[in-house]
């Protein structure tokens, strides 16, 4: 077992949010994020700049026991079963998923 950096487009990211592929577990705390932070994370976007490292934990072990949640305003449908739990990245992927809706 090791640690895997894959390079995804965000729409990509995005489009798990939407869908539940990427959920939260259930010990993340709530989305915090002021307006002000959304828009220096969308310029700093715009302007090419990379969005960060965001931690994900491979689902499907019998070892990992959290309890998944969605992303707030993801809007995803009900039972939806996560491939990933998000461990870090959820301020700026929250607040991307809420600001970027069409390209989800």
């Amino acid at each position: 077992m090791g640690f895997q950096t894959p390079l995804y487009q965000l729409s990509d990211y995005l489009r798990k949010t939407t869908t539940g592929k990427i959920q939260l577990p259930d010990f993340q705390r709530g989305y915090k994020w002021e307006d002000e932070r959304i828009r220096q994370l969308l310029v700093t976007i715009l302007r090419g700049h990379p969005l960060g490292v965001l931690m994900l934990l491979k689902g499907g072990n019998d070892q990992i026991r959290f309890k998944p949640r969605a992303i707030e305003g993801a809007g995803v449908p009900n039972g939806a079963v996560p491939d990933s739990l998000l461990l870090d990245g959820q301020q700026r992927l929250t607040s991307l998923t809420q600001s970027l809706p069409a390209m989800a």
